[in-house]
């Protein structure tokens, strides 16, 4: 429903600002099919603003960020700014609960934690109700949610830290060169990734060999990220590549 709505607010304010920049319409009016024109209509500088405003005003109104509550699913929440999340949180929690806003934070993080792993067409007003049954029946795994769609993105920093253990294993690290394409990574959630690829090295007699290589670690949320001390390496495998 809502990628009608984004995409007529779009369209909306694309029309009202080509009105408003281009100096505005210019309209024949005929009488008849002589083609004797009654009269030329332009728009101009004052007549375009005049239809640019309430084009906007309804692009404005159709926002997913200006919706009721209810009819916002998580793929909506996903593609809001921060801002609009905020806003959208302060118009939704009074109906859950008279006490939910003291509880925003919370909200928040039970919201970005259910928002990647749920369906994107589920409610976030239902995604709420989970969260206030949480509050009331489990407060210690309501407080302990982590916010995965607002948190930081370290797919980067685990591949390099993952390269890193890989090159200690090979025999002359010097000569590795890993696969640009058949590699990846993965967001397992809370801070924790797995990543997996490919790299020739050579042998003490410089012979080259292909080894496939897969990693899970975890991120500790305390000091820099880009030192592999803070992360809890999980799994770690590397064996030759028969391929």
């Amino acid at each position: 429903m809502h990628w009608l709505a984004w995409g007529t607010a779009a369209l909306f304010a694309f029309i009202g600002a080509w009105l408003a920049l281009s100096g505005g319409l210019k309209i024949v009016l005929k009488r008849d099919p002589d083609g004797k024109g009654l009269e030329e209509f332009k728009g101009g500088v004052f007549g375009a603003p005049l239809l640019a405003i309430p084009l906007l005003g309804l692009g404005f109104y159709l926002s997913p960020s200006n919706v009721a509550a209810d009819d916002v699913t998580l793929e909506d929440y996903k593609r809001m700014g921060s801002q609009a999340r905020a806003d959208l949180l302060a118009r939704a929690l009074p109906e859950i609960a008279p006490e939910a806003l003291d509880h925003l934070d919370q909200y928040r993080n039970c919201l970005g934690y259910n928002a990647p792993i749920k369906r994107g067409d589920l409610t976030v007003m239902t995604v709420l109700g989970w969260c206030d049954a949480d509050r009331v029946n489990a407060p210690e795994r309501f407080a302990q949610h982590f916010n995965d769609l607002e948190a930081e993105d370290y797919s980067a920093t685990v591949r390099s830290h993952c390269r890193d253990l890989v090159k200690h294993e090979l025999v002359d690290p010097a000569t590795a060169k890993f696969a640009i394409f058949d590699r990846g990574e993965r967001h397992l959630g809370s801070w924790e990734y797995s990543a997996w690829g490919k790299v020739d090295s050579d042998n003490v007699y410089g012979v080259t060999f292909t080894f496939r290589f897969y990693c899970t670690m975890k991120y500790d949320g305390e000091g820099a990220p880009d030192a592999l001390t803070n992360w809890a390496v999980s799994e770690f495998t590397i064996e030759q590549s028969r391929s």
